[in-house]
């Protein structure tokens, strides 16, 4: 569901899953990708000029995507990381599960996550939730997701979670 506008005060951005051995074996995954990337850059840049934490969590271990590359722990083509950013690894599904994730969020002084990256069916919306169990106001980023299951999965992601245009995050940004 579209909000018209953000809880919270001190926002973080938290990139989910957005390695190269979550990469779709399917032909639209060239176009998926690079639109999601896009999406996820302009996030990303908007967090970075806000002074606000740009977090992204790398997931360790195989995924139940089969990737036969040996660069499946490399972050997407595309995707524009800084050294600034965070890194936190995880294990799971959801972010916040066996992690840092709440540590690192307190210690940047964070009460709001938006999250965007890939899976938005799973493991995007299982941080959504896991950040709402941890008390922090959590949403999802418009056009800065990547579903597994195209179209439906992000349509259902927006449905359920508390959908956030960039246009807004600008807005709460000060941007």
């Amino acid at each position: 569901m579209k909000r018209t506008s953000i809880l919270g005060e001190k926002a973080a951005l938290v990139v989910v899953d957005v390695q190269r051995k979550f990469s779709l074996d399917r032909p639209e995954w060239p176009e998926l990708r690079q639109k999601g990337v896009e999406g996820m850059n302009r996030y990303m840049d908007m967090f970075r000029r806000a002074g606000r934490p740009v977090i992204l969590m790398a997931f360790e271990g195989d995924t139940h995507n089969p990737y036969f590359g040996d660069d499946g722990d490399e972050w997407l083509q595309g995707l524009d990381v800084k050294p600034t950013d965070l890194v936190v690894t995880k294990y799971g599904m959801s972010s916040f599960k066996d992690t840092k994730l709440d540590q690192t969020l307190k210690d940047t002084d964070s009460d709001l996550i938006i999250v965007i990256g890939m899976y938005a069916e799973f493991c995007v919306a299982a941080t959504f939730f896991s950040g709402i169990e941890h008390d922090y106001s959590s949403y999802v980023g418009h056009n800065g997701m990547i579903a597994w299951n195209n179209p439906g999965g992000l349509e259902a992601t927006e449905l359920l979670c508390g959908t956030v245009t960039e246009e807004l995050v600008k807005e709460k940004l000060g941007l």
